[in-house]
């Protein structure tokens, strides 16, 4: 559900797009654990896709349905703010369904504002990013 709608396929042209990072302009964090059988499995992944300027950037989190509820979403968007605060990045955008109530909770608790969306099925997410101090190796490109 993480387009929207349920995926049953996914074309090539578009995992070449999710696994090549434009590292100017996006970034992927990817929570992945060695499973018993010796196999990397990806638990949630959060990416953020900046404009060309880099004032703001749309982001998308997804979560393994076991683990939702758990704090790995938190964890990995919480993360996420800290690396577009760190780009100079001044707002987080994103868009949830509205159904999707665990997504807003934390999105609250994060202090993102929601406002209902363009569709009436989605809701706004938005965070404005305080920029860190201006520190040596910090908060600015």
């Amino acid at each position: 559900m993480r387009f929207f709608n349920a995926m049953r396929s996914i074309s090539r042209s578009r995992i070449a797009r999710f696994t090549q990072i434009d590292f100017d302009r996006e970034m992927a964090l990817v929570a992945i654990e060695r499973g018993d059988d010796r196999l990397d499995h990806v638990l949630g992944e959060v990416r953020a896709v900046a404009d060309s300027c880099g004032n703001f950037a749309d982001f998308a989190i997804v979560v393994d349905s076991p683990l939702k509820g758990q704090g790995l979403g938190r964890l990995l968007l919480e993360r996420l703010v800290g690396y577009c605060r760190s780009r100079g990045i001044t707002e987080l955008r994103g868009k949830t369904l509205d159904g999707k109530l665990r997504m807003q909770r934390l999105a609250r608790r994060l202090g993102l504002t929601l406002t209902s969306g363009a569709d009436r099925r989605t809701i706004d997410l938005r965070l404005a990013l305080e920029q860190p101090a201006n520190t040596p190796g910090g908060g600015h490109r």
